[in-house]
């Protein structure tokens, strides 16, 4: 008599079975739970693994905070205009190392009119910040502010400068200076800064005291001689009200038969060095050519 061949009855029977319950009959709820519970796992971990994944991409690598700021600052620069771009430069927000901590200061001091180039360098503790800053020449007194003119006609919003040897500009007319960061592209404001620029020039190669120091203002009230062809076109004051009859814009001595602009110089400088002081002239008559009349002289 043959025997007959056990089956296994789980070798068929499957973990997710939804035939039907214990009786065959119906829903088996209990696979139905099962798949239930492992969805929720399953979702959980998916979530879990997404929120992780943003806090360590959202959470700064921070190392310690920073405590200096270095900036490699002309010797003009007041500690109130170092501070003021300091400020740009944190927003007033405490600095912390992160990638992205020499791109942010960088992106911040973007905005300053003062500075341009920016570079960023973070060297342990210390952000070192090194730009090329625009050099105020002149100062512009409007009716409700004054700001000053760069040497490339950029205004530049007013702070107190003690060290800097700035000169008033004046008789460019009726009428207020562009805003703060825009250039002022007037053939007066142009003119006057062209002549301070060689002075400022001048005196960079001297060792004394720089003879910007003390002019006070310019006048190009008589520009192009649109008031009086014989009064000189532009006149430098100094800080003790003398004149300095500088005469035609720079480029266009030969127009109007006046001395060239390196003789100018030269005489204005020459007058300076001798005694370190203008005070013992009346006036500086620097239009005529030196052959035609030895200029400057006492007057």
């Amino acid at each position: 008599m043959s025997k007959k061949k056990k089956t296994r009855e789980s070798s068929g029977k499957k973990f997710f079975d939804f035939s039907g319950g214990p009786d065959g009959n119906g829903l088996n709820y209990l696979a139905i739970l099962k798949v239930f519970a492992i969805s929720v796992v399953l979702v959980g971990i998916a979530f879990g693994f997404y929120y992780l994944e943003r806090y360590v991409h959202a959470s700064p690598k921070v190392l310690h905070t920073v405590s200096k700021l270095k900036f490699d600052k002309p010797l003009w620069a007041s500690d109130e205009l170092l501070a003021k771009i300091k400020e740009a430069a944190s927003r007033n927000e405490d600095f912390t190392f992160d990638d992205d901590l020499a791109a942010s200061i960088a992106k911040n001091l973007s905005t300053v009119v003062w500075l341009e180039n920016v570079k960023v360098r973070v060297v342990g503790d210390t952000v070192i910040v090194s730009a090329n800053w625009k050099r105020p020449v002149a100062l512009f007194r409007g009716q409700d502010r004054q700001v000053y003119v760069a040497s490339d006609l950029t205004i530049l919003d007013y702070v107190p400068l003690p060290a800097a040897p700035i000169v008033e500009l004046t008789g460019v007319g009726s009428g207020d200076a562009p805003s703060v960061g825009k250039a002022w592209d007037k053939a007066d404001v142009a003119a006057a800064v062209e002549v301070l620029r060689l002075l400022d020039k001048m005196d960079i190669l001297t060792t004394q005291k720089p003879l910007l120091s003390r002019i006070g203002s310019i006048d190009m009230s008589n520009l192009d001689g649109r008031k009086s062809a014989t009064e000189p076109h532009i006149v430098l004051i100094t800080r003790d009200g003398k004149n300095i009859n500088w005469g035609a814009a720079v480029g266009t001595t030969q127009k109007y038969l006046e001395a060239s602009d390196q003789e100018k110089l030269a005489s204005l400088y020459d007058s300076y060095k001798a005694d370190g002081t203008l005070e013992k002239y009346k006036y500086i008559e620097l239009r005529y050519p030196q052959k035609a009349v030895p200029q400057p002289s006492v007057q």
